[in-house]
């Protein structure tokens, strides 16, 4: 997800220099890494559903407890900064492809591409203290 945004953005910034490019290309990547990001939230579903369970109250796993009741701050942060900004940014994203407007499309992708960053390196932090690949 991470390389996807910064890609989406790197080709926005060409549309700056060369603004007679076909949109066809960002429409990709921009349709491209909403479909990441969506795959991302499924995957972080997963990893809670497989470790932690549907109640916060008694997790499935020791690794699930530890993510559950030590790291739940970290966990808010990872879904919020990680799948929830970024999904907001999708549609952004999208919204400024579709009128053809490759400036604030690069901006809303740079933005988007920070909030990737910060929840993976969140999401790291918690693979690692936690066990759980979240």
């Amino acid at each position: 997800v991470m390389g996807f945004a910064t890609l989406a953005m790197m080709l926005g910034h060409w549309y700056l220099v060369t603004p007679k490019l076909s949109i066809t290309p960002l429409k990709r990547f921009a349709g491209g890494y909403i479909l990441l990001t969506f795959w991302k939230a499924c995957e972080l579903g997963a990893a809670y559903w497989v470790y932690v369970g549907p109640d916060w109250g008694m997790p499935k796993t020791e690794m699930g407890y530890a993510l559950a009741h030590r790291e739940v701050i970290f966990a808010l942060f990872r879904v919020t900064w990680g799948v929830l900004a970024p999904l907001g940014f999708s549609y952004w994203i999208w919204e400024t492809v579709k009128m053809k407007s490759t400036q604030s499309a690069t901006g809303t992708l740079y933005a988007a591409m920070v909030c990737t960053l910060i929840g993976e390196g969140i999401g790291l932090y918690l693979t690692l203290q936690t066990g759980v690949p979240f």
